[in-house]
């Protein structure tokens, strides 16, 4: 808990804002009974009309400020909250990326999956109600029972018989609940898991018609966690209801005692004292009311932090864990003759926990511009030799060589379609855009252009014929490597000043071509010369000038009416 916590000296200010609303919201909440009291005591006792408008407007204003308090109280704490869950996700989702297969399968995917969810959501809403209570439950118990005892320390005592049957009752809620969320938390996973199987598996399940099974299956894990977490809340609604029940005992008892206090006061003789035990009396409820709840507030707070603590100790296992795949510090220097090859030296290679070694002793080299297939039956670990080559797991014997082809005169090559093969040359300028990089453009030039057109597909003799081509970049950049895809644009011609419209708005009469300009008069038929042309816009060279309206389709036109 610890640990997560420290990430909060990351966002300080909202931190410190909020725990000043905090404090300053309770020390309103502590002037106004005592406001009230001086109004009942010396305004209505002496029916002083001036003292009880000036008072109670000094209270109103408190009031109205106290809302405002409140309010930045609610903000920062969110705000902090918020800005504490990002955070804490972030270094979960980096701190996977570092790990290996190896590492996520110790943990689970579907447990990283909770972890980095519901595990991150619990200690999120902890930093909430942390920032809401923890400075202002202090401040309310402390502050209610000091006003208190200078109330009335008789009375005061009734507060003290309350206070440990609470602490009683949520000690015994603690115990229960605790064990539940633990067990909540891995069903969750466990959820979490099924449905992530029954996604990647559909197919198969479909394929030999086990959907009703599997529907039953993920009913009994669902019922399990819904019994489970009703039977988790329930427990957590019986402490509200019991405090709010001694609460009510508290005031009877209090009411019983002020009352006798009250008669056995003489109400000629001690007119003056009996007036200021009303008012004292108002004020004292409400103080003891604060007390309760502060109480009660603070029970809550010692069943939020055991869940709080075992979602941070999930959380902490996944931060603390030593990735078992590490780059060296220093990387050897590779042949050059050897590069784009992949060896096997003498590899064995096991699971976790698995017995036997998937693996025993492979050894092969798959050279440069050579296929190298493996062929087997289903679990001959053929997915792992592919696993071992990108090092999602590190081997337990042998040595694995790759060694990475040269990437520093890339080239692109693509299918030229035979259509466009008069309109691109070699030389021409092309704009090159990753699909992995969006945003990012490269230029280069077309380097060279096949002969003669070959099919697209091979052996589909009418499949569309293309030419072979290759484009050169103008600059290598580090973010280029080897097998990405991108999309091409040649640019075969410059045409300045050039006036081009959608294809749709030029329309055909015989050998006439026109488009429909919008004029202040109306709709224009308008003569117009073609240029150049492609597969979305035509080039406009007489006609129209810029800035000039034209429609996309033939404007409607009303009918005239017959004479």
């Amino acid at each position: 808990m610890k640990q997560l916590l420290e990430h909060l000296k990351y966002i300080k200010k909202p931190v410190i804002a909020a725990m000043v609303f905090a404090v300053l919201s309770q020390i309103s909440n502590l002037t106004l009974p005592m406001l009230m009291s001086s109004i009942i005591n010396n305004g209505i006792a002496n029916e002083d009309i001036d003292y009880i408008k000036k008072v109670g407007l000094l209270m109103m204003c408190i009031s109205a400020l106290g809302v405002v308090i409140a309010v930045g109280n609610s903000y920062f704490s969110s705000k902090t909250s918020a800005l504490y869950g990002k955070r804490l996700r972030r270094e979960i989702f980096l701190k996977v990326e570092d790990l290996s297969q190896r590492d996520i399968d110790k943990v689970g995917t579907p447990s990283l999956i909770t972890r980095c969810t519901n595990d991150v959501r619990v200690i999120q809403d902890f930093v909430l109600t942390s920032l809401r209570m923890i400075i202002s439950v202090p401040i309310m118990l402390v502050g209610g029972v000091v006003m208190s005892f200078i109330l009335n320390p008789k009375l005061a005592t009734i507060i003290f018989a309350v206070i440990p049957i609470i602490g009683v009752i949520a000690a015994l809620v603690i115990r229960f609940v605790i064990p539940i969320f633990r067990k909540r938390q891995k069903l969750v996973d466990s959820v979490n898991r099924f449905i992530r199987e029954k996604l990647s598996g559909i197919r198969v399940i479909r394929a030999f018609n086990r959907t009703e099974k599997e529907d039953a299956r993920f009913d009994e894990r669902n019922e399990a966690l819904s019994g489970l977490t009703l039977k988790f809340q329930r427990m957590m609604a019986v402490l509200i209801p019991i405090c709010i029940v001694l609460i009510i005992i508290a005031l009877d008892l209090l009411i019983l005692v002020a009352a006798n206090n009250f008669n056995s006061m003489d109400p000629v003789t001690e007119a003056d004292k009996l007036l200021s035990a009303i008012g004292d009396l108002q004020a004292f409820v409400i103080y003891m009311i604060m007390i309760v709840s502060a109480v009660t507030m603070t029970a809550a707070m010692f069943v939020i932090v055991p869940r709080a603590k075992i979602s941070a100790n999930r959380i902490t296992e996944v931060l603390n864990i030593v990735p078992s795949v590490v780059d060296p510090e220093k990387a050897e220097k590779v042949d050059e003759s050897l590069r784009g090859t992949v060896e096997f030296r003498s590899v064995s290679f096991g699971y976790n926990e698995a017995e036997n070694y998937v693996l025993s002793d492979i050894s092969f080299t798959a050279e440069k511009g050579k296929v190298t297939a493996f062929i087997g039956s289903t679990g001959s670990g053929k997915s792992t030799i592919a696993n071992l080559i990108m090092r999602f797991y590190d081997v337990n014997k042998g040595q694995i060589l790759v060694t990475i082809p040269e990437m520093s005169n890339l080239i692109v090559e693509f299918d030229l379609p035979e259509e466009y093969r008069s309109k691109v040359n070699v030389g021409d300028t092309a704009v090159i855009s990753p699909d992995s990089l969006v945003g990012t453009k490269f230029t280069g030039k077309v380097m060279s252009i096949a002969t003669l057109p070959v099919n697209m597909v091979s052996w589909d003799s009418a499949s569309p014929k293309v030419y072979k081509a290759k484009l050169q970049f103008d600059k290598q950049s580090p973010l280029l490597v080897n097998g990405m895809s991108v999309q091409i644009n040649i640019i075969t011609k410059i045409i300045p000043k050039t006036l081009f419209v959608p294809v749709e708005a030029v329309f055909e009469d015989n050998d006439r071509f026109y488009v429909y300009k919008h004029t202040l008069g109306g709709v224009k038929e308008q003569d117009v010369k073609l240029g150049e042309s492609n597969d979305n816009f035509v080039q406009i060279t007489e006609g129209i000038e810029e800035n000039d309206i034209v429609y996309l389709y033939r404007p409607y036109q009303k009918k005239q009416d017959k004479q």
